[in-house]
């Protein structure tokens, strides 16, 4: 039964894994879905540990409650799918409409406008004015956020960092384009954008 435990800590680490990168771990619109979706594993770890402590008592024959462990295998089942399906029922955070001001400027240093580059390659900012805080800050204050990098208008990622790489891009010509945003992850009320197009080769 423990190598089936281990195999079933091992789903549970995989379906996680498979939650979209921007939903999960990166805060935002989904930081609420981000924050049950933790709980939820950390919940079905310890359901788990339950389970292993029971069985050594029922193998021991200590125990009424331990004769009854097979319960906590629903538990065990439903705790991960809830986890990876949060963004689904977890209600979004919906920015302030009040917008906070920023004289922040924001500058992509690398790559430069119709650079040829390869299907991987990182994106550096330069960020003058403005200050990136925690992404688990979500007060807004000006000058202050986190920065966006999208492809083509699609969101990449959410970073509170000056360089993000990007992996996986088709051949062709694509528009970079880097924000920073409020803590709240919306925009500022004069949007701080900078964009780039570049040429991905096959």
């Amino acid at each position: 039964m423990s190598a089936r435990l281990g195999r079933w800590a091992a789903l549970t680490a995989a379906l996680v894994l498979l939650t979209p990168s921007v939903a999960f771990a990166h805060g935002g619109l989904y930081a609420g879905a981000d924050n049950v979706a933790t709980v939820l594993v950390a919940a079905d770890l310890a359901v788990i540990a339950w389970y292993r402590r029971l069985r050594r008592k029922a193998r021991d024959g200590a125990g009424r409650l331990a004769a009854r462990r097979w319960v906590l295998l629903p538990v065990a089942v439903a705790l991960p799918v809830a986890a990876v399906t949060t963004t689904s029922w977890v209600p979004k955070n919906t920015p302030s409409r009040q917008r906070p001001t920023s004289t922040a400027q924001l500058r992509i240093v690398t790559p430069t406008p119709g650079e040829v580059v390869g299907r991987s390659f990182a994106v550096q900012l330069d960020l003058r004015g403005g200050r990136i805080v925690s992404l688990t800050t979500t007060r807004n204050r000006p000058n202050q956020g986190h920065i966006h990098v999208s492809v083509d208008g699609a969101l990449q990622s959410m970073t509170s960092g000056l360089r993000q790489e990007l992996h996986d891009l088709s051949p062709g010509r694509h528009v970079v384009q880097a924000e920073f945003v409020a803590a709240d992850h919306g925009p500022f009320k004069a949007p701080v954008v900078a964009s780039v197009t570049v040429e991905v080769r096959a």
